[in-house]
């Protein structure tokens, strides 16, 4: 092997992405060599020099990680995010997609071990938010483009612009992206590969959830919250919400269930948009997610929350059935939230700052 040159490549799971890794290789003799390598997650990886594979090399997985939440598991992930903090790095269609911005990769991960299973090289765009599902990961950038991230290759193709995009959902058969200076979300069929509604909303949609055939959105600058028939894309005004920036939503046992800087947890009728609880959280809430029959909110300081810093100093598990909290975590380490996800039972926290998911349930 040419010490300059040799890869490891690992080729994992039905999509059959590829992920490879530069190692380092010190000749100690004829036909004698020292391979060096540190391989980010476990599998069967294939060693190749410039033009032909030389041997294979089977990575046994890592030993699990100290936490620093509290009852959660911890497992590697990318690192290195900075200001601006991504919010939507997280998404799942099966798997958990993570969008490292700092290092321009995709991540896929098995919800069953919590263990990296892929690493795409995004080429085309620089995910801030991602959306996984419709056969594709779709990534925003801050920018005035969303683009379709390959699942095979990682190529990135813009699929829509418009004036700035910093959230996107799938929903309804269809990608969704708020054109935050534009005031209107607009809808993207990928079987067409057009745009087929462009629909105008309060002043920054932040949060979209899917529910029984209907669409509701939260706009966190003016605090409304809006209903959307995707039937029809007629899309209907249902209340002002209390708090200073309500931006994080899920529906779970009947309920819209809303927080975000500066506003409590609220639990909303979703037919009239009345609040029906408000569940004192302390300072605000930087996401909220429903996992496993409880709701689980992630909670700055009080200083924090003024900044709009995602850096958790509590976690907190609410019961639907009397909407009280029932858990409060204080991870031990700072913990940035930069996405959020649920897989069955499970609630998931991506930090792409400090290079950790974490898995919490019951």
């Amino acid at each position: 092997m040419d010490g300059g040159h040799p890869v490891g490549a690992a080729s994992r799971g039905c999509r059959q992405e590829w992920t490879r890794q530069r190692v380092g290789v010190r000749a100690l003799g004829r036909n004698r060599y020292r391979l060096r390598a540190v391989f980010p997650f476990s599998g069967r990886w294939q060693l190749l020099s410039p033009g032909r594979a030389v041997g294979t090399v089977k990575v046994a997985p890592a030993r699990p990680l100290a936490s620093a939440l509290p009852t959660a598991q911890a497992f590697r992930l990318c690192g290195g995010s900075s200001p601006p903090y991504p919010q939507y790095a997280l998404g799942v269609d099966g798997s958990l997609w993570v969008g490292c911005r700092a290092n321009g990769t995709l991540r896929r991960v098995d919800p069953a071990t919590g263990e990296t299973r892929a690493i795409l090289g995004v080429r085309g765009a620089n995910p801030y938010a991602v959306a996984a599902g419709l056969g594709a990961v779709w990534a925003a950038e801050r920018g005035a483009v969303v683009s379709r991230v390959d699942l095979q290759t990682g190529r990135a193709t813009p699929a829509f612009s418009g004036t700035g995009f910093s959230y996107i959902w799938t929903a309804a058969g269809s990608v969704w992206a708020h054109d935050d200076d534009a005031r209107r979300l607009i809808r993207y069929d990928p079987s067409s590969r057009r745009v087929v509604a462009q629909l105008p909303t309060g002043d920054g949609a932040s949060a979209l959830v899917e529910q029984g055939g209907l669409i509701w959105i939260v706009n966190h600058r003016d605090g409304t919250l809006e209903r959307i028939d995707p039937a029809t894309n007629a899309i209907t005004p249902l209340s002002k919400l209390p708090g200073d920036a309500p931006e994080r939503m899920v529906f779970a046992a009947g309920s819209l269930w809303v927080t975000g800087r500066g506003t409590d947890l609220l639990r909303v009728d979703p037919a009239t948009g009345a609040v029906q609880a408000t569940i004192e959280i302390g300072a605000g809430g930087i996401d909220v997610r429903a996992a496993g029959g409880s709701i689980w909110v992630a909670a700055p300081t009080t200083q924090d929350d003024l900044r709009g810093n995602p850096f958790v100093e509590r976690v907190l598990r609410i019961d639907s059935a009397t909407n009280t909290i029932v858990e409060t975590i204080r991870p031990t380490g700072r913990i940035t939230v930069n996405g959020t996800a649920v897989t069955g039972a499970a609630c998931w926290i991506a930090d792409t700052e400090h290079g950790r998911l974490y898995r919490l349930t019951r």
